[in-house]
């Protein structure tokens, strides 16, 4: 049993590290999809607003572009979106997309009217749905490796009892039994492993002994007779001697 223990400690240990790496690892890259997926929609969000606030603009007033910029952002729970006046900031980097700002995810979209930059369109989006995804898949993860490691215990204790604690308690028992010198028995293990060749040895050297038992019987047995032939002789010698005297 501590042998089947110790092995199922090891297994368990071995899988657990092999899923809180790969664990780890896709949280990380789960985390940086995810993220990668909201600024490619945000992007997209934005060139499509701008484009179309734009042709409003152009074509039905600065009211109607703003009205149509509002609705939009009322059809949008997780995002907000604003048309402000003016250039975008300065610090915003051009080309570069969606970017972190305040723990949030913002973008820009530039209104050119008649060729002069006359708004933009504002898009905010919070990245707490990032951080609730994250630890679901954290959670996930866990629940994972406690349910795996969960059925390895239970599948490589039973299986350890069985190929490795069984097999162990047979060969100590057939052990103890030659050593009260019962050599009439021997152990039956039908495996093909290294426990049924220490099984089949052990059988083999029970066998030996026996026959060693045997032939030093045959041999006390001779050494007897030839004993009890070599008194009797002295007998009849010493009755010779007598008889002669």
């Amino acid at each position: 049993m501590r042998l089947a223990a110790k092995f199922t400690v090891i297994l368990i240990g071995a899988i657990s590290i092999v899923l809180v790496a790969q664990a780890a690892l896709h949280y990380q890259r789960a985390a940086t999809v995810y993220e990668g997926e909201t600024r490619d929609d945000l992007d997209i969000l934005a060139t499509a607003l701008g484009n179309a606030a734009s042709e409003i603009w152009a074509t039905s007033g600065e009211q109607r572009a703003r009205d149509y910029v509002q609705g939009a952002d009322a059809r949008r729970a997780r995002t907000r979106i604003k048309l402000l006046s003016g250039a975008p900031p300065a610090h915003s980097p051009k080309g570069a997309g969606p970017h972190r700002v305040d723990g949030q995810l913002v973008s820009y979209a530039p209104l050119t009217i008649a060729g002069e930059a006359r708004a933009y369109i504002e898009l905010r989006r919070s990245l707490d749905r990032a951080l609730t995804y994250r630890r679901s898949v954290i959670w996930t993860q866990v629940a994972t490796t406690a349910i795996v490691v969960l059925v390895v215990a239970l599948l490589s204790s039973v299986l350890g009892v069985w190929l490795i604690g069984r097999p162990v308690r047979q060969l100590i028992t057939q052990t103890q039994r030659v050593a009260r010198g019962e050599l009439d028995t021997t152990i039956e293990l039908r495996q093909r492993d290294e426990l049924g060749d220490l099984a089949s040895e052990l059988n083999s050297m029970t066998e030996q002994l026996a026959a060693a038992r045997v032939q030093l019987q045959i041999q006390r047995s001779a050494r007897a007779a030839l004993q009890e032939q070599l008194r009797h002789s002295d007998r009849l010698s010493t009755v010779g001697r007598v008889a002669s005297g």
